[in-house]
């Protein structure tokens, strides 16, 4: 009883002060995930304390992201990712070398040992889906081709920051196997292959009779049951869940208009992502900045995390013209979530020491806090160039 007691009170403090500095960030006219990321970092328990999180409400925050990338997945149909397959790879492959390459460079020339170097060059790696499309979903620029080419790219990245990250955990540990890494990315091309082709093909088969179903909303059961069934089997094979979400919301994305299922999920996702937000504003301690030598090293790992996405993913589009090439380039910026688990699986293992945790920490929250406005600037400066292409 005092589990659930606390964890009301908890879940009630963060939504309550989400929604009111999203309001007001929202009314300054800047994104509502800016302030839910601030407002996490003052009333978690390095700054006012009022929140100390408990296993439930960590729980309650990945589910938030879950519902977050199914609903992203419903508005991402795959007769139009197919339309931008090529570029979301290139993008997605550029993004991922250039930010690997530059933080395992930047440590190995410090002279930190090489398993340091390899994990902060693989926390550079991914790209926070969740955070991207939230603020493109707040700027109403969801349904471009900028932002599928973006979505698309996003989850390659996640994958195949997925990849690298079981690989180098691998060799940290003395693991090293080339038959392990071949086995790890079949894997994940096989799922998302099938999941996609297979799923979609299913769904296209019996949504028709999704209708003569007696039980209240059954075509929304069965979506959810098959966005938690394929984020739990992402997380089992090495994926991360937010994979299989994404995943699942693109297999229902082709169902009858009738279904409306997007509108139906609306309502979950906006009492549920608010708090996502706000948790990983939580998960940051202030004070670890306050060693001038580790807010240096944070800083030009931030610079370089930001440049190496700009240029890398820029370069992909870039033949589009330039407002687009901005907007993928920044679309692409945030690491969020999954930099912030790559960087706790790194601390479980004793990878690093606590100042490398905390400088990957710090280019994760900054690169996820500076990307709204710079997209806010690049969305406007690419509908002042010309309307975007659909």
């Amino acid at each position: 009883m005092e589990l659930l007691v606390q964890t009301l009170f908890q879940l009630t403090i963060i939504i309550v002060c989400a929604k009111l500095m999203g309001e007001f960030f929202e009314f300054i006219k800047q994104p509502a995930v800016v302030g839910e990321l601030l407002v996490g970092m003052v009333i978690g328990p390095y700054a006012l304390g009022w929140i100390h999180p408990n296993e439930v409400v960590h729980i309650f925050s990945e589910l938030a992201v879950i519902f977050l990338l199914f609903h992203v997945g419903l508005e991402t149909r795959l007769s139009d990712m197919m339309k931008v397959g090529s570029k979301s790879l290139w993008v997605a492959l550029l993004g991922v070398v250039l930010p690997f390459v530059a933080g395992y460079a930047y440590l190995a020339a410090l002279n930190h040992d090489i398993k340091t170097a390899l994990f902060l060059g693989t926390a550079m790696v991914a790209t926070s889906v969740g955070i991207t499309a939230r603020v493109l979903g707040d700027l109403k620029f969801m349904k471009t081709r900028e932002s599928r080419i973006i979505l698309g790219a996003a989850v390659i990245d996640d994958v195949l920051g997925m990849i690298v990250l079981a690989i180098i955990s691998g060799v940290s540990q003395g693991e090293f196997s080339s038959v392990n890494i071949i086995r790890i990315t079949l894997v994940a091309i096989a799922f998302v292959v099938l999941v996609v082709v297979i799923g979609s093909w299913l769904v296209k088969i019996i949504s028709p009779y999704f209708h003569r179903l007696k039980t209240r909303n059954m075509t929304v059961i069965i979506a959810l049951v098959t966005c938690f069934g394929l984020a739990a089997l992402a997380q089992v094979i090495g994926l991360a869940a937010i994979i299989g979400a994404f995943l699942a919301g693109m297999v229902f994305a082709d169902t009858p208009e009738e279904h409306d299922l997007e509108k139906k999920i609306e309502p979950m996702v906006d009492f549920f992502v608010p708090v996502f937000f706000v948790m990983m504003g939580i998960s940051v301690n202030i004070a670890l900045f306050t060693n001038g030598s580790i807010l240096l090293m944070a800083l030009v790992v931030t610079l370089l995390a930001v440049v190496t996405k700009l240029i890398g993913c820029g370069l992909a589009v870039v033949k589009e013209g330039l407002p687009t090439a901005l907007v993928v380039g920044v679309g692409m910026m945030p690491r969020g979530e999954v930099g912030l688990i790559i960087a706790s699986i790194g601390a479980q293992m004793k990878i690093f020491p606590d100042e490398i945790y905390a400088v990957i920490v710090f280019m994760c929250m900054a690169t996820t806090l500076i990307m709204p406005p710079f997209m806010q600037m690049a969305v406007k400066y690419k509908l002042r160039a010309g309307t975007s292409k659909s």
